[in-house]
Protein backbone atom coordinates (compact mmCIF):
# COMPACT_ATOMS: atom_id res chain seq x y z
CA UNK A 1 0.00 0.00 0.00
CA UNK A 2 1.18 3.31 -1.14
CA UNK A 3 -0.20 6.94 0.86
CA UNK A 4 0.17 9.87 -1.55
CA UNK A 5 0.36 13.05 0.21
CA UNK A 6 -0.90 15.26 -2.90
CA UNK A 7 -0.36 19.09 -2.10
CA UNK A 8 -3.59 21.42 -3.42
CA UNK A 9 -3.14 24.26 -5.22
CA UNK A 10 -5.95 26.41 -7.47
CA UNK A 11 -4.72 25.44 -11.04
CA UNK A 12 -8.35 23.44 -11.67
CA UNK A 13 -9.61 27.50 -11.79
CA UNK A 14 -7.23 29.18 -14.02
CA UNK A 15 -7.19 25.79 -16.36
CA UNK A 16 -11.22 26.63 -16.11
CA UNK A 17 -10.37 30.37 -17.03
CA UNK A 18 -8.41 29.75 -20.28
CA UNK A 19 -10.43 27.75 -21.48
CA UNK A 20 -14.18 29.45 -20.91
CA UNK A 21 -14.58 33.61 -21.32
CA UNK A 22 -16.58 33.52 -18.16
CA UNK A 23 -16.40 36.74 -16.61
CA UNK A 24 -18.58 36.18 -13.74
CA UNK A 25 -16.29 32.76 -12.88
CA UNK A 26 -13.34 34.95 -12.73
CA UNK A 27 -15.07 37.37 -10.39
CA UNK A 28 -16.13 34.40 -7.52
CA UNK A 29 -12.73 33.78 -7.97
CA UNK A 30 -10.71 36.90 -7.52
CA UNK A 31 -13.59 37.66 -4.82
CA UNK A 32 -12.58 34.54 -2.76
CA UNK A 33 -8.68 34.60 -3.30
CA UNK A 34 -6.49 34.44 -0.14
CA UNK A 35 -9.61 34.61 2.10
CA UNK A 36 -8.93 32.18 4.85
CA UNK A 37 -11.04 28.35 5.65
CA UNK A 38 -12.47 29.17 8.23
CA UNK A 39 -14.88 31.79 6.55
CA UNK A 40 -16.10 28.99 4.37
CA UNK A 41 -19.51 28.63 5.23
CA UNK A 42 -20.24 32.31 5.25
CA UNK A 43 -19.48 32.10 1.61
CA UNK A 44 -21.47 28.88 0.77
CA UNK A 45 -23.61 30.57 -1.83
CA UNK A 46 -19.90 31.78 -4.19
CA UNK A 47 -18.52 28.17 -3.43
CA UNK A 48 -22.10 26.62 -4.69
CA UNK A 49 -22.08 28.50 -8.02
CA UNK A 50 -18.03 27.68 -8.26
CA UNK A 51 -18.36 24.36 -7.78
CA UNK A 52 -21.81 23.82 -10.37
CA UNK A 53 -19.79 25.40 -13.39
CA UNK A 54 -16.89 23.44 -12.48
CA UNK A 55 -18.66 20.30 -12.61
CA UNK A 56 -20.56 20.82 -15.61
CA UNK A 57 -17.36 21.64 -17.71
CA UNK A 58 -15.63 18.06 -15.82
CA UNK A 59 -19.03 16.39 -16.78
CA UNK A 60 -18.85 16.91 -20.44
CA UNK A 61 -15.20 15.97 -20.77
CA UNK A 62 -14.04 13.19 -21.96
CA UNK A 63 -11.87 10.86 -20.08
CA UNK A 64 -8.84 12.54 -22.14
CA UNK A 65 -9.61 15.64 -21.54
CA UNK A 66 -10.58 15.64 -17.84
CA UNK A 67 -6.59 14.16 -17.08
CA UNK A 68 -5.60 17.94 -18.05
CA UNK A 69 -8.47 19.27 -15.77
CA UNK A 70 -5.93 20.31 -13.20
CA UNK A 71 -2.52 19.62 -12.55
CA UNK A 72 -3.18 17.73 -9.11
CA UNK A 73 -5.70 15.13 -11.32
CA UNK A 74 -2.74 14.28 -14.32
CA UNK A 75 0.19 14.36 -11.47
CA UNK A 76 -2.02 11.44 -9.79
CA UNK A 77 -2.98 9.15 -12.53
CA UNK A 78 0.70 9.17 -13.54
CA UNK A 79 1.95 8.46 -9.86
CA UNK A 80 -1.00 5.58 -9.98
CA UNK A 81 0.35 4.22 -13.12
CA UNK A 82 4.38 4.05 -11.56
CA UNK A 83 2.95 2.79 -8.45
CA UNK A 84 0.66 -0.52 -9.23
CA UNK A 85 -0.06 -0.83 -5.32
CA UNK A 86 -3.58 0.15 -3.64
CA UNK A 87 -3.16 3.62 -2.78
CA UNK A 88 -4.74 5.74 0.00
CA UNK A 89 -4.85 9.53 -1.08
CA UNK A 90 -4.58 12.78 1.35
CA UNK A 91 -5.01 16.13 0.05
CA UNK A 92 -3.03 18.77 1.94
CA UNK A 93 -4.83 22.09 1.40
CA UNK A 94 -4.06 25.98 2.18
CA UNK A 95 -5.77 27.48 4.53
CA UNK A 96 -7.52 29.13 1.68
CA UNK A 97 -11.16 28.61 0.47
CA UNK A 98 -9.85 28.11 -2.82
CA UNK A 99 -7.73 25.30 -2.10
CA UNK A 100 -10.63 23.57 0.18
CA UNK A 101 -12.87 24.39 -2.70
CA UNK A 102 -9.62 22.79 -4.73
CA UNK A 103 -9.07 19.56 -2.72
CA UNK A 104 -13.18 18.98 -2.79
CA UNK A 105 -13.28 18.82 -5.85
CA UNK A 106 -10.59 16.61 -6.57
CA UNK A 107 -12.07 14.19 -3.97
CA UNK A 108 -15.53 13.98 -5.97
CA UNK A 109 -13.44 13.99 -9.34
CA UNK A 110 -12.00 10.39 -8.21
CA UNK A 111 -15.24 9.28 -6.81
CA UNK A 112 -16.99 9.61 -10.27
CA UNK A 113 -14.19 8.37 -11.77
CA UNK A 114 -13.13 5.34 -10.38
CA UNK A 115 -12.38 3.88 -13.91
CA UNK A 116 -9.12 6.08 -14.36
CA UNK A 117 -8.12 5.40 -10.53
CA UNK A 118 -7.84 1.63 -9.69
CA UNK A 119 -7.88 0.56 -5.94
CA UNK A 120 -7.61 4.22 -4.78
CA UNK A 121 -8.92 4.94 -1.55
CA UNK A 122 -10.61 7.87 -0.34
CA UNK A 123 -11.18 8.21 3.36
CA UNK A 124 -13.28 10.60 5.57
CA UNK A 125 -10.15 12.71 6.90
CA UNK A 126 -8.64 12.32 3.26
CA UNK A 127 -8.99 16.76 2.65
CA UNK A 128 -6.79 18.17 5.31
CA UNK A 129 -6.58 22.08 5.90
CA UNK A 130 -3.04 23.26 6.81
CA UNK A 131 -3.57 25.97 9.98
CA UNK A 132 -1.93 29.05 8.81
CA UNK A 133 -0.68 27.89 5.63
CA UNK A 134 -0.55 31.19 3.83
CA UNK A 135 1.57 33.72 1.75
CA UNK A 136 0.12 37.06 1.92
CA UNK A 137 1.44 36.77 5.34
CA UNK A 138 5.26 35.76 6.51
CA UNK A 139 4.77 34.88 10.12
CA UNK A 140 1.43 33.02 9.46
CA UNK A 141 3.19 30.97 6.73
CA UNK A 142 6.30 30.10 8.94
CA UNK A 143 3.06 28.86 12.01
CA UNK A 144 1.78 27.00 8.82
CA UNK A 145 5.01 25.39 7.71
CA UNK A 146 5.00 23.95 10.98
CA UNK A 147 1.51 22.74 10.65
CA UNK A 148 2.54 21.26 7.89
CA UNK A 149 5.38 18.97 8.55
CA UNK A 150 3.41 17.67 11.34
CA UNK A 151 0.28 16.88 9.47
CA UNK A 152 2.77 14.96 6.82
CA UNK A 153 4.36 13.21 10.06
CA UNK A 154 1.23 12.33 11.29
CA UNK A 155 -0.16 10.53 7.99
CA UNK A 156 3.16 8.92 7.69
CA UNK A 157 2.48 7.47 11.03
CA UNK A 158 6.68 6.20 11.01
CA UNK A 159 6.07 3.93 7.84
CA UNK A 160 8.10 6.22 5.58
CA UNK A 161 8.75 3.37 2.83
CA UNK A 162 5.01 3.67 2.18
CA UNK A 163 4.57 7.52 1.62
CA UNK A 164 4.97 9.59 -1.85
CA UNK A 165 4.91 13.15 -1.76
CA UNK A 166 3.24 14.89 -5.21
CA UNK A 167 4.29 18.34 -5.20
CA UNK A 168 3.11 19.19 -8.55
CA UNK A 169 0.13 21.71 -6.90
CA UNK A 170 0.15 24.03 -3.73
CA UNK A 171 1.81 26.77 -3.03
CA UNK A 172 5.87 26.57 -4.49
CA UNK A 173 7.29 27.97 -1.19
CA UNK A 174 6.51 25.04 0.65
CA UNK A 175 8.79 23.06 -2.00
CA UNK A 176 11.96 23.49 -0.51
CA UNK A 177 10.86 22.48 2.94
CA UNK A 178 8.96 19.26 1.61
CA UNK A 179 12.09 18.12 -0.43
CA UNK A 180 14.22 18.63 3.03
CA UNK A 181 10.98 16.24 4.54
CA UNK A 182 11.56 14.09 2.20
CA UNK A 183 15.17 13.60 2.31
CA UNK A 184 15.59 13.28 6.18
CA UNK A 185 12.85 10.07 5.75
CA UNK A 186 14.01 8.91 2.44
CA UNK A 187 11.00 8.90 0.57
CA UNK A 188 10.38 9.65 -2.97
CA UNK A 189 8.90 13.36 -4.32
CA UNK A 190 7.32 13.67 -7.29
CA UNK A 191 6.01 16.34 -9.56
CA UNK A 192 4.67 17.23 -12.82
CA UNK A 193 5.06 20.17 -15.33
CA UNK A 194 1.31 20.99 -16.45
CA UNK A 195 2.11 20.70 -19.83
CA UNK A 196 3.71 17.97 -20.09
CA UNK A 197 3.53 14.54 -19.01
CA UNK A 198 6.57 13.70 -17.63
CA UNK A 199 6.40 12.25 -13.72
CA UNK A 200 9.57 13.70 -12.29
CA UNK A 201 11.36 12.61 -9.09
CA UNK A 202 13.71 14.30 -6.84
CA UNK A 203 16.40 11.76 -6.25
CA UNK A 204 17.30 10.91 -2.73
CA UNK A 205 20.68 12.25 -1.76
CA UNK A 206 22.56 11.00 1.35
CA UNK A 207 22.49 13.01 3.95
CA UNK A 208 24.10 12.83 7.27
CA UNK A 209 22.30 14.65 10.50
CA UNK A 210 24.50 14.95 13.67
CA UNK A 211 21.90 13.68 16.35
CA UNK A 212 24.27 14.40 18.76
CA UNK A 213 22.55 18.06 19.09
CA UNK A 214 19.17 16.66 19.83
CA UNK A 215 20.57 13.51 22.00
CA UNK A 216 22.54 16.11 24.45
CA UNK A 217 19.45 18.72 24.53
CA UNK A 218 16.64 16.55 25.14
CA UNK A 219 14.94 18.23 27.83
CA UNK A 220 15.64 21.54 25.62
CA UNK A 221 13.81 20.38 23.07
CA UNK A 222 11.13 19.27 24.82
CA UNK A 223 10.57 22.62 26.39
CA UNK A 224 10.29 23.90 22.68
CA UNK A 225 7.67 21.72 22.30
CA UNK A 226 5.65 22.54 24.70
CA UNK A 227 6.08 26.25 24.43
CA UNK A 228 7.44 27.06 28.01
CA UNK A 229 11.14 28.11 27.01
CA UNK A 230 11.35 31.61 26.68
CA UNK A 231 15.15 31.78 27.69
CA UNK A 232 18.20 30.09 26.53
CA UNK A 233 19.25 28.13 29.64
CA UNK A 234 23.04 27.67 30.69
CA UNK A 235 24.80 24.88 29.84
CA UNK A 236 23.51 24.13 26.29
CA UNK A 237 25.55 22.12 23.89
CA UNK A 238 25.82 23.10 20.21
CA UNK A 239 24.67 26.27 20.55
CA UNK A 240 25.18 27.58 16.87
CA UNK A 241 24.10 25.00 15.09
CA UNK A 242 20.57 25.17 17.46
CA UNK A 243 19.99 28.38 15.57
CA UNK A 244 20.01 27.02 12.31
CA UNK A 245 16.72 25.15 13.68
CA UNK A 246 14.75 27.11 16.04
CA UNK A 247 13.83 30.87 15.98
CA UNK A 248 13.02 33.43 18.70
CA UNK A 249 10.23 35.26 19.42
CA UNK A 250 8.11 35.85 22.93
CA UNK A 251 9.17 32.23 23.30
CA UNK A 252 11.66 30.12 21.00
CA UNK A 253 10.31 27.68 18.98
CA UNK A 254 11.25 25.45 16.06
CA UNK A 255 11.35 26.26 12.35
CA UNK A 256 9.68 23.95 9.54
CA UNK A 257 13.53 22.65 9.46
CA UNK A 258 13.68 22.14 13.29
CA UNK A 259 10.19 20.13 13.09
CA UNK A 260 11.06 18.03 10.54
CA UNK A 261 14.33 16.74 12.53
CA UNK A 262 12.87 16.79 16.08
CA UNK A 263 9.87 14.54 14.97
CA UNK A 264 12.16 12.61 12.85
CA UNK A 265 14.34 12.08 16.21
CA UNK A 266 11.55 11.30 18.34
CA UNK A 267 10.84 8.39 16.05
CA UNK A 268 13.80 6.61 17.03
CA UNK A 269 13.05 7.28 20.84
CA UNK A 270 9.89 6.97 23.40
CA UNK A 271 10.52 9.72 25.44
CA UNK A 272 9.49 10.10 29.19
CA UNK A 273 10.30 11.89 32.37
CA UNK A 274 11.73 10.37 35.27
CA UNK A 275 12.21 11.69 38.93
CA UNK A 276 15.35 11.49 40.40
CA UNK A 277 14.09 8.60 42.57
CA UNK A 278 13.08 7.03 39.23
CA UNK A 279 16.22 7.05 37.90
CA UNK A 280 18.37 6.27 40.41
CA UNK A 281 16.12 2.78 41.18
CA UNK A 282 16.49 2.36 36.84
CA UNK A 283 20.59 2.66 37.64
CA UNK A 284 20.59 0.16 40.69
CA UNK A 285 18.60 -2.25 38.37
CA UNK A 286 20.68 -2.27 35.06
CA UNK A 287 20.38 -5.97 35.03
CA UNK A 288 16.58 -5.36 34.81
CA UNK A 289 16.76 -2.46 32.53
CA UNK A 290 15.18 -4.24 30.01
CA UNK A 291 12.42 -5.26 31.28
CA UNK A 292 11.56 -2.14 32.97
CA UNK A 293 11.96 -0.21 29.39
CA UNK A 294 9.19 -2.97 27.97
CA UNK A 295 6.90 -1.74 31.04
CA UNK A 296 6.93 1.55 30.56
CA UNK A 297 6.51 1.68 26.90
CA UNK A 298 3.43 -1.02 27.56
CA UNK A 299 2.38 1.96 30.07
CA UNK A 300 2.44 4.36 27.19
CA UNK A 301 0.72 2.21 24.83
CA UNK A 302 -2.24 1.31 27.37
CA UNK A 303 -2.79 4.97 28.05
CA UNK A 304 -3.09 6.07 24.22
CA UNK A 305 -4.80 2.73 23.56
CA UNK A 306 -7.22 2.14 26.51
CA UNK A 307 -6.50 5.10 29.55
CA UNK A 308 -9.35 3.70 31.55
CA UNK A 309 -7.99 0.52 32.39
CA UNK A 310 -7.99 -0.81 35.84
CA UNK A 311 -4.42 -1.49 36.06
CA UNK A 312 -3.68 1.74 35.04
CA UNK A 313 -5.24 2.90 38.24
CA UNK A 314 -4.51 0.21 40.76
CA UNK A 315 -5.50 0.94 44.24
CA UNK A 316 -2.36 1.17 46.97
CA UNK A 317 -4.07 0.58 50.55
CA UNK A 318 -2.95 2.92 53.36
CA UNK A 319 -1.22 6.01 51.49
CA UNK A 320 -2.52 8.44 49.77
CA UNK A 321 -0.93 9.25 46.26
CA UNK A 322 -1.80 12.54 45.68
CA UNK A 323 -1.95 13.19 41.89
CA UNK A 324 -0.09 10.39 41.13
CA UNK A 325 -1.55 6.87 39.65
CA UNK A 326 -0.20 3.19 40.14
CA UNK A 327 0.25 1.51 37.16
CA UNK A 328 0.21 -2.54 37.84
CA UNK A 329 1.33 -5.32 35.83
CA UNK A 330 2.58 -8.24 36.55
CA UNK A 331 6.36 -8.09 38.16
CA UNK A 332 5.77 -4.06 38.06
CA UNK A 333 4.22 -1.41 40.10
CA UNK A 334 4.77 1.96 39.00
CA UNK A 335 3.90 5.48 40.20
CA UNK A 336 3.03 8.10 37.14
CA UNK A 337 1.12 10.80 36.16
CA UNK A 338 0.16 11.58 32.63
CA UNK A 339 -0.34 14.97 31.10
CA UNK A 340 -2.22 15.96 27.82
CA UNK A 341 -1.50 18.55 26.17
CA UNK A 342 -1.19 20.54 22.42
CA UNK A 343 2.18 21.66 20.91
CA UNK A 344 2.36 25.22 19.46
CA UNK A 345 1.17 23.46 16.03
CA UNK A 346 -2.20 22.39 17.21
CA UNK A 347 -0.85 18.73 17.47
CA UNK A 348 -1.74 16.70 20.78
CA UNK A 349 1.29 15.00 22.92
CA UNK A 350 0.63 12.45 25.77
CA UNK A 351 3.89 13.50 28.27
CA UNK A 352 4.45 10.12 31.35
CA UNK A 353 6.01 11.37 33.98
CA UNK A 354 7.18 8.57 36.30
CA UNK A 355 7.69 8.87 39.67
CA UNK A 356 8.71 5.74 41.66
CA UNK A 357 9.06 2.08 40.12
CA UNK A 358 9.36 -1.34 41.63
CA UNK A 359 10.19 -4.59 40.11
CA UNK A 360 9.78 -8.31 40.78
CA UNK A 361 11.10 -9.27 43.95
CA UNK A 362 10.37 -5.57 45.36
CA UNK A 363 6.72 -5.95 44.42
CA UNK A 364 6.63 -9.49 45.54
CA UNK A 365 7.59 -9.71 48.94
CA UNK A 366 5.64 -10.74 51.93
CA UNK A 367 5.13 -7.33 53.21
CA UNK A 368 4.68 -5.39 50.08
CA UNK A 369 7.75 -3.26 51.68
CA UNK A 370 7.38 -1.01 48.25
CA UNK A 371 4.10 0.58 49.39
CA UNK A 372 5.82 2.02 52.43
CA UNK A 373 8.53 3.22 50.22
CA UNK A 374 6.21 4.76 48.00
CA UNK A 375 4.90 6.36 50.58
CA UNK A 376 8.00 7.89 52.09
CA UNK A 377 9.30 9.08 48.18
CA UNK A 378 5.98 11.00 47.70
CA UNK A 379 7.78 14.44 49.08
CA UNK A 380 10.82 13.71 46.74
CA UNK A 381 8.76 13.01 43.85
CA UNK A 382 5.98 15.58 43.56
CA UNK A 383 7.53 18.76 41.36
CA UNK A 384 7.35 17.61 37.59
CA UNK A 385 9.59 20.44 36.51
CA UNK A 386 12.94 18.62 38.24
CA UNK A 387 12.39 15.49 36.14
CA UNK A 388 14.85 14.56 33.54
CA UNK A 389 13.97 13.09 29.91
CA UNK A 390 14.69 8.84 29.74
CA UNK A 391 14.57 8.02 26.47
CA UNK A 392 14.46 4.28 25.04
CA UNK A 393 14.80 3.53 21.30
CA UNK A 394 12.36 2.16 19.62
CA UNK A 395 11.83 -0.91 17.14
CA UNK A 396 10.62 0.42 13.63
CA UNK A 397 6.65 -0.76 13.89
CA UNK A 398 7.45 -3.06 10.47
CA UNK A 399 9.79 -5.05 12.85
CA UNK A 400 7.16 -4.96 15.77
CA UNK A 401 4.36 -6.35 13.62
CA UNK A 402 6.29 -8.72 11.73
CA UNK A 403 6.86 -10.53 14.97
CA UNK A 404 10.80 -9.43 14.82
Amino acid sequence: MKRIITMVGTSIFENYKEQHKDVGFAKLVENLRNIEAYKYNEEIDRIREIKEKLNRWINKSNDEDKEDISAEIKSIIRLKEQFKDYVEMYFLCSDTILSKVAGEILEEFIFNNMNMFNDIDIKNNSIVIVESLVVDDGEKFKKGMNHLVDKVYSIANEYWDDVVINITGGFKATIPYLTILAQVNKCPIYYIFETTDALIKIPYIPININWDIFEKNEKFFMGIEKGEIKEFPKGLNNVDDLMSIISKEDIIHFNPLGVTLWEKYKERFELFYVSKVAKEYISLNREKRQMLDNYLMKLKKDLEENPSHSKLHHELKGIDIKNFDCFKDGHIRMLYQMKKRKTRYGVEKLDVYVGDIAIDSDVHNAESEYVGRFKNNLSKIEDLSKYEVYRIEKQSKRNIEGGI
